[in-house]
């Protein structure tokens, strides 16, 4: 990934990691737009930067002291920004107790960033994030070293001792990605919102400290529905208009489908007066189909720009690429052609662009948990597995695939979730489905742009997502909220089919569809079974192309018994006749790559190309 790495070695032995830093850094140029360079060093610190030239990152010096900011923040001025952490930074060094104003910084700051400072006459670094966590980004802390960046190349670089995780990958097959800091990595942490790191490098001192954590038992007063919509329509305009002005020198594209959080986006880019342009993308199976009549009706009801382009089939060259650029974390439905749009954008409209996305933002203000009283942890978790469309594997997979009990993986997430801060178990439930399922993994896709251009996510301003979690959930149910957060950007948007139902949201048909579509079935794969055959009944054609993606699905699986059998050291890790056996006969691609997408990464690692 592009971006910033840092490392700190608390023995003045830098130099003497040069030719691993080097060679880490190296393996990140992934092109001839990329580079990488230094940006500060001494005996124990190396700040460095790999990427291209547009991509945000702001140096700056304060007589012997240090400061970069990686990433982007919309709400304040450059100045401002640096005339607020050169009077912050120095009092918190100072004095621990002054934490609170890094604190209410990072609550007002809206962004994605991450920020470094060094004070070479204190040997003391600190380093913070944005307060939604924005940029995926990783720690690594010993006796001897900090190691800190965006990119787990760096970190293995720098540290090839790292082994693998068993219950790192045990959350991943569960879940597609790890659950809360963890990762596949042994003593590799992802870095949380609000998270703060004070390094010594003279007394070898790491402390790490979350400054704030959300609760979702904190829930806004009783007021009529419609004040919530008018606040959250005034926040999401903010939120879109600042993202618009910081980037106002660049072309921006929106990337419109036939979602609710790409509409949402559309609609806040309408009323605001922003220029911009959209593009549509449908895959080569066309599993996105249904998108593109709904895009057209947008089109020519709002007279706006739009490319749309099919993309290219599936395919395991573009899969294997995007493990390597993804360092794995890259995992999705269409990861096999997902490249192919990002190419096809910056072939049509450069680099110098800034891209709209929607990254299901839209699920801050969706409903949410509405079922049954949620009794106990281990009915909790029981209930994420029927809920969970991501649950690829499940518990009894995952344990054959890792030699353990069903039990034992069962007690082990009973215990994880234990140690959730809400005491209502419905409101845990909010908690992992917001930020263990679609916020850390939408944040992992969406930081694939990334690799080509910055992307903007107004569903993630800092002054309407909070603002949304503490909406109670009976608000939310049926689409209440965000019915009337759309009409109220634009009444004609809620009479547009919404892609994912079929109808419009102001349909009369909304209630029963909804009624229907909760109680049908709580089994998600016999769901997504359904929807594939009312979709070939609705376009025949779509056969052939089903019989080439099922075609393709058995590609992946030779692919991933491939991997396995030119590299036997992944048969440590996993059990890959277990593997075998459980794929056997599988027809949904998104288990494929959930397969797919580790063992080749784990060959990566092992083949040090990682």
């Amino acid at each position: 990934m592009p971006g910033l790495n840092v490392i700190v070695d608390f023995n003045s032995k830098l130099d003497a990691r040069q030719k691993l830093i080097e060679n880490a850094l190296c393996k990140m140029d992934y092109d001839s737009t990329y580079s990488h360079m230094s940006l500060y060093s001494n005996p124990n610190v190396g700040v460095y930067f790999s990427g291209y030239e547009a991509y945000p990152h702001i140096k700056i010096r304060l007589g012997d002291r240090f400061l970069v900011i990686e990433g982007a923040i919309y709400n304040k001025s450059d100045e401002k920004i640096k005339a607020e952490l050169t009077d912050i930074l120095p009092k918190i060094v100072q004095n621990s107790k002054e934490i609170n104003l890094l604190t209410n910084f990072i609550r007002d700051t809206d962004g994605e960033f991450i920020i470094y400072y060094v004070d070479p006459a204190i040997s003391t670094i600190l380093v913070f994030n944005d307060a939604m966590g924005r940029l995926p980004a990783y720690c690594y802390y010993d006796k001897n070293r900090f190691v800190v960046g965006r990119s787990m190349k760096f970190l293995r670089g720098c540290v090839p001792e790292i082994e693998f995780s068993e219950w790192g990958l045990i959350e991943y097959f569960l879940y597609s990605a790890p659950l809360g800091d963890h990762t596949v990595f042994k003593n590799v942490t992802r870095l949380l919102p609000y998270t703060m790191f004070t390094v010594d490098y003279a007394k070898g001192q790491v402390e790490k400290k979350i400054l704030f954590q959300y609760n979702f038992d904190d829930r806004w007063e009783d007021k009529p529905a419609m004040n919530y919509v008018a606040d959250l329509h005034d926040l999401f305009i903010d939120s879109v208009s600042t993202r618009a002005a910081r980037f106002k020198d660049k072309k921006h594209i929106l990337s419109l489908s036939g979602g609710l959080d790409s509409r949402t986006n559309l609609m806040g880019l309408l009323k605001t007066g922003i220029e911009f342009e959209t593009i549509t993308f449908n895959d080569y199976y066309n599993q996105l189909g249904r998108d593109v009549p709904v895009v057209k009706q947008l089109v020519n009801a709002y007279k706006i720009k739009n490319k749309t382009f099919r993309l290219v089939a599936e395919n395991i060259p573009d899969v294997d690429r995007l493990v390597f650029l993804k360092d794995g974390s890259g995992l999705m439905g269409t990861m096999g052609s997902t490249l192919n749009s990002m190419e096809i954008t910056e072939r049509e409209f450069g680099r110098a662009i800034v891209y709209y996305v929607g990254d299901e933002g839209n699920y801050t203000t969706a409903p949410r948990y509405s079922g049954r009283p949620i009794k106990s942890i281990p009915y909790f978790v029981n209930m994420i597995f029927a809920k969970n469309s991501l649950s690829a594997y499940s518990i009894g997979e995952a344990a054959a695939l890792f030699g353990k009990k069903p039990r034992e993986i069962f007690d082990y997430l009973c215990d994880y979730y234990s140690g959730y801060p809400e005491t209502d178990n419905t409101h845990k439930i909010d908690r992992f489905f917001i930020w263990e399922r679609s916020f850390k993994f939408t944040m992992e896709n969406q930081d694939k742009v990334r690799l080509f251009f910055w992307p903007l996510a107004p569903h993630y301003g800092i002054k309407y997502a909070p603002y949304a979690f503490k909406i109670k959930n009976s608000y939310l149910a049926n689409w209440k909220i965000y019915i009337e957060l759309l009409r109220s950007l634009d009444k004609y948007s809620v009479k547009i089919k919404y892609a994912n139902f079929g109808i419009p949201l102001d349909s009369p048909l909304l209630s029963y569809y909804l009624y229907v579509r909760g109680h049908a079935t709580r089994n998600e794969m016999l769901r997504k079974n359904l929807l594939v055959v009312l979709r070939l009944l609705r376009n025949p054609v779509g056969i052939i192309r089903k019989r080439e993606e099922y075609g393709y699905v058995d590609e992946v699986r030779d692919h991933i018994k491939d991997l396995a059998n030119h590299n036997k050291q992944i048969g440590s890790l996993i059990s890959v006749d277990n593997l075998n056996s459980i794929l056997a006969g599988e027809k949904y691609i998104y288990k494929m790559y959930v397969a797919a997408n580790m063992i080749k990464f784990i060959d990566l690692v092992q083949n040090k190309t990682i």
